[in-house]
């Protein structure tokens, strides 16, 4: 035995070789329900180290990881939460510790090492207050894969009265959007925005602003796919501008009003994106008691720019046009090689773009993590890095004992974050790097366009009279 177990069980009246398996871990038990999670948490890892009990590996593990998540170091906690779901069903402490390891990842927002546990666990064995997060992350997981039939099942196996059921109706209609069932999936949208139960933190209450966000603008594009412009440009007027979505509705919002030839409107509709990036802290104070603990961030719509263009070519003031494409061909063209730099590693990608210093960020960079994969392993990083400084705070002793073995857990979590994390960034950059690349070609196109039309022999520009 090690230093802190021999202290404890010499508080307790014994000396090492009196105490047996069972009453070492019952002292320790004790100091656990005694809350001193701390002594408790230094004794169970040197059980664990030392292997004293091994008959008894998976109950140590489910009090340590307890002793851990009461001390807030969730990451560290959901380590050897794990080690006692693996062992499977049969363990007596599996039904205790899988809908834990559910609370840290709604917690943290990340479901990456949850999925991967509940594709080996069968349904009927998950517990009843994890079954709803699991049943989700399996949907989530087989619908990227375009297993619709089998996403939509574990859609449906979820509670209505759960946190989750605005997701599931948001993914619901994102289903049959697939299936071209339109009406079905406008139905979907709508009930995800009427029947969202309150969310339990400001963390779940940032998804489900995020996920409803999404359900609104849903709704407001399947008008436009529809033709119904009216609708669609009523309908992005009502998402307000501190919206997840904000900047992105005012855009296409804008597009419904050039759809309807409403010049005027879809130049204020884009005037407004402009205020809410070059003025972020106009656009903060916007932000409803319900949404004060979100940062509202700029955003990379480049596309604005050609809109804009098209808008002046519509009112014949081809100068103007010109002028906007110009700049912006100059503004964007070495954009898609930053984008694509061959030249940086994949810890130099990872700090260049999903930065942990949420102040360094610009509008790219905040579009990137718009990405919920991505945003989610951007924050549990943040949430380790936080939990090593939990560590370190405490006494030396326990920071060389069972903290420098979190401290290791912890590393290696980080990096595989990190890595997974990276290879997302990877895919989001080239898809970005398209679509600067082709609004590049857009307005080039356009441009040369419109210097035709400035000619006096166009016919298009004697429509125009003297513009």
């Amino acid at each position: 035995m090690i230093f802190a177990l021999l202290s404890l069980i010499a508080a307790h009246g014994m000396t090492c070789p009196e105490a047996s398996e069972e009453q070492c871990l019952a002292i320790l038990i004790q100091e656990f329900r005694g809350a001193r999670y701390l002594d408790a948490a230094q004794g169970f890892g040197e059980l664990l180290d030392t292997e004293q009990a091994p008959t008894q590996r998976t109950k140590i593990a489910y009090y340590q990881a307890k002793s851990l998540y009461a001390l807030e170091m969730y990451q560290s906690a959901a380590h050897y939460f794990e080690e006692v779901v693996l062992v499977g069903p049969k363990d007596p402490y599996f039904k205790y510790a899988l809908p834990h390891l559910v609370d840290i990842a709604r917690w943290s927002g990340n479901n990456h090492d949850l999925t991967g546990l509940a594709r080996k666990i069968p349904p009927e064995a998950y517990p009843r207050r994890a079954k709803n997060h699991l049943y989700y992350v399996q949907a989530r997981e087989i619908l990227d894969q375009g297993r619709l039939d089998d996403a939509a099942h574990y859609l449906g196996q979820i509670s209505a009265k759960s946190e989750l059921y605005v997701h599931t109706q948001y993914l619901t209609g994102v289903i049959h959007l697939q299936r071209g069932k339109i009406r079905s999936a406008r139905d979907s949208f709508r009930a995800a925005l009427v029947a969202a139960p309150a969310p339990t933190s400001a963390n779940q209450l940032a998804r489900t602003n995020a996920t409803l966000d999404l359900a609104e603008i849903a709704i407001a594009r399947l008008y436009y796919a529809l033709t119904r412009y009216e609708q669609a440009s009523w309908i992005y007027e009502q998402i307000p501008p501190t919206s997840t979505q904000g900047s992105s509705a005012r855009l296409e919002g804008a597009w419904a009003l050039f759809m309807l030839h409403d010049d005027a409107g879809a130049l204020k509709a884009l005037d407004r994106i402009d205020e809410a990036v070059t003025s972020p802290k106009k656009r903060a104070k916007l932000l409803d008691k319900q949404r004060a603990h979100e940062i509202v961030w700029p955003d990379f719509l480049p596309s604005t720019e050609i809109l804009r263009a098209l808008v002046h070519v519509s009112r014949c003031e081809y100068a103007e046009a010109e002028r906007i494409l110009t700049a912006f061909e100059a503004e964007y063209e070495s954009l898609p090689d930053v984008l694509h730099d061959r030249q940086l590693t994949d810890d130099q990608l990872f700090e260049r773009w999903l930065a942990p210093d949420a102040s360094q960020r610009g509008a790219i960079d905040a579009r990137l993590l718009r990405s919920g994969k991505l945003r989610a392993f951007v924050d549990n990083i943040a949430m380790i890095d936080r939990e090593r400084q939990r560590i370190g705070a405490q006494k030396q002793e326990w920071r060389d004992g069972v903290g420098a073995d979190l401290l290791g857990h912890l590393t290696d979590d980080e990096a595989r974050y990190r890595d997974v994390a990276v290879e997302i960034l990877k895919e989001e950059l080239v898809e970005l790097e398209a679509e600067v690349a082709d609004l590049l070609k857009q307005a080039g196109t356009l441009r040369s366009e419109v210097a035709k039309m400035r000619g006096s022999g166009y016919e298009f520009a004697r429509q125009c009279g003297d513009h």
